[in-house]
């Protein structure tokens, strides 16, 4: 009887252990239904009875798929014992995506999870569609200049989740690019520039939300309200409206501390005052001069693809207006505004 009793503890003891070293179990939770050509898009592996001492697992995948990786560090997110883990490619080939085979480590065990197909659809054709697909994107920022006697220039400042931003294109410009790409995981910003008729009322686009399953339009109006100044506004980015709505708040906000504190004599006001004053003094603070060397081709926005607007004829000095990456924004030839490569700088 006691052998019995031994025995039946021995299999209750067994299965109790066996549950508690289960091993993690990998798998998808998330897999896209169907993919649009060059679209961003994430997919997720689950890992189920992960205990919280574990290692991080790693993740190898097939790297002759042809989708672009943009990362191989996945993003983390853990509810109770699940792990997630998100990974985000863009789609290259424009008829089929393979998601592929995974290899995972974990815990001194090596996991397999089989490529996985997913259905590619064509977008329906629009004039107006900037090539951008994503979950979502804004507008931040976008400002108006007359680049020259028949066209704007349009800078827009765009922040967009899931998205392939870089391949962002109007065809109502004569000219445009996109710079200053910065992306962490599903967010993406960058810094679009375009050259478009300054017989034009107004710049639409749309994108493709791939949540929605549909069209978003923006309207950005083609207006300035000083054309005296047109040549400056955002060419020069100390000289437009914004920047002397900044100049005047920070000047009532020096005075406001200021008397504060001549008042209540309160030292807290007084620093305050301080603060705006050292900003407000940055506000005038003279551009830096800079050296063009001879020969130095001048770009008409600050893009490697942009077009050639001309070419300095010899050394010259002349104001920094801005930077962006690898280029130089100048003013040469009787106010006319244009880039440059750093490289093409004097060197002494």
């Amino acid at each position: 009887m006691k052998h019995i009793m031994y025995r039946f503890l021995a299999i209750i003891a067994f299965i109790a252990l066996s549950t508690t070293i289960s091993h993690a179990h990998f798998y998808y939770s998330y897999l896209p239904k169907k993919l649009h050509p060059n679209q961003l898009f994430s997919v997720t592996i689950t890992s189920s009875n992960q205990t919280t001492n574990e290692t991080l697992p790693s993740f190898s995948f097939d790297t002759t798929s042809t989708l672009e990786f943009l990362s191989q560090k996945p993003v983390v997110a853990k509810s109770g014992n699940d792990y997630f883990y998100t990974f985000y490619f863009k789609v290259l080939h424009p008829t089929s995506v393979t998601i592929p085979q995974v290899s995972i480590r974990s815990g001194g065990e090596e996991f397999f999870i089989e490529a996985s197909n997913i259905p590619i659809t064509s977008l329906q054709k629009r004039d107006d569609f900037c090539g951008v697909l994503a979950t979502d994107m804004k507008i931040k920022t976008y400002q108006v200049s007359q680049y020259d006697d028949t066209r704007y220039l349009v800078t827009i400042s765009l922040e967009a989740l899931e998205s392939n931003l870089e391949d962002m294109h109007l065809s109502i410009t004569s000219e445009d690019g996109i710079e200053e790409i910065k992306r962490n995981h599903a967010k993406a910003e960058g810094e679009y520039f375009g050259l478009v008729s300054d017989s034009a009322i107004s710049l639409n686009f749309t994108y493709y939300n791939t949540i929605q399953q549909n069209y978003i339009a923006y309207e950005i109006p083609l207006h300035i309200k000083d054309a005296s100044v047109a040549g400056q506004v955002g060419l020069n980015p100390k000289d437009d409206s914004f920047e002397m709505v900044k100049r005047y708040t920070f000047i009532a906000l020096t005075l406001l501390f200021l008397g504060f504190f001549l008042i209540k004599k309160d030292f807290f006001y007084f620093l305050l005052g301080i603060i705006s004053l050292v900003t407000l003094v940055t506000f005038y603070i003279p551009y830096e001069k800079i050296c063009v060397s001879k020969g130095s081709v001048v770009y008409i926005l600050p893009t490697p693809t942009s077009t050639i607007s001309g070419r300095i004829n010899e050394d010259f000095e002349t104001m920094l207006l801005d930077e962006r990456g690898d280029f130089i924004k100048i003013e040469y030839n009787n106010q006319s505004i244009g880039w440059i490569k750093r490289e093409n700088l004097c060197k002494n």
